[in-house]
């Protein structure tokens, strides 16, 4: 279904028509499970170039087991290891409903970076082809 979504999406990106996708993406950084949804608009061209809306809907992370018992072999205690989740859950938290818009002369751009996304790869330099701004570029922890 994911799939289908994205290939529509991307069809649409080669003439900047509209369209909306919801992405949910689930990775493990270091023992923390986090799955991240994200909400991406073409909102279509304005002065020849597209524009790419960008939205974080939520990011929910959890301390895996294998992190646990690493921890508490360095001598950290449960209570400390739980208020250390807790504290990377509200930092994560923070960043829900934040958003950007990007704008590429280049629709293939658009393009090539949704089919990399689609086949699972993803980049701290994903958006470098495009001319972003707003808080979801200013805050983007991974």
């Amino acid at each position: 279904e994911n799939e289908e979504n994205y290939d529509c999406f991307i069809e649409a990106a080669k003439t900047c028509s509209k369209a909306k996708l919801e992405h949910s993406s689930n990775a493990n950084f270091f023992g923390v499970d986090q799955t991240v949804v994200t909400y991406f608009e073409i909102k279509g061209i304005e002065y020849d170039e597209c524009l790419l809306y960008v939205r974080s809907e939520s990011t929910e992370i959890e301390y895996t087991e294998e992190i646990i018992q690493s921890l508490l072999n360095n001598g950290m205690s449960q209570e400390e290891i739980d208020q250390q989740e807790e504290e990377l859950k509200n930092q994560v938290a923070s960043l829900e409903g934040k958003d950007g818009t990007c704008s590429y002369s280049n629709y293939q751009d658009i393009v090539n970076l949704f089919e990399r996304w689609k086949e699972g790869s993803f980049s701290t330099q994903d958006f470098a082809d495009g001319n972003c701004e707003g808080e979801y570029f200013e805050t983007q922890v991974v």
